[in-house]
C-alpha cells in the first residue's frame, strides 16, 4: 500500500492522504513517483472510499526540478480560496 496515515490539511485538501480523508469526503491530491502508480492508487482510494474527488499527480522527489513543476501544477489545479 502506498499511502500515508497522516496528512497535512488545508480547507478539506490533503497532501498525501488515505482512506480516513476520502471517507469524510475530502478532495485528496495524492503525489506518486510514477503516473501509473497514482491512477492505480487514485482508483483503490476512489472504489474503497465511494469519494470520486481523488487526483494523482507525479514527481521525483528526489529531484529538484520535477518538485518545482510538481508545486507549479498543484498551484495551478488547486488554487487557493479567496478570503475575504
Amino acid at each position: 500500500m502506498l499511502y500515508a496515515n497522516r496528512c497535512i490539511r488545508h480547507n478539506r485538501r490533503h497532501l498525501p492522504s488515505g482512506y480516513g480523508a476520502g471517507r469524510q469526503g475530502a478532495t485528496i491530491v495524492l503525489v506518486c513517483r510514477t503516473v501509473d502508480q497514482g491512477e492505480a492508487l487514485r482508483m483503490e482510494i476512489a472504489a474503497a472510499t465511494g469519494n470520486q474527488s481523488v487526483q494523482a499527480l507525479s514527481a521525483d522527489l528526489s529531484d529538484q526540478s520535477t518538485i518545482r513543476r510538481l508545486a507549479t501544477e498543484f498551484q495551478a489545479r488547486f488554487p487557493p480560496p479567496c478570503i475575504s
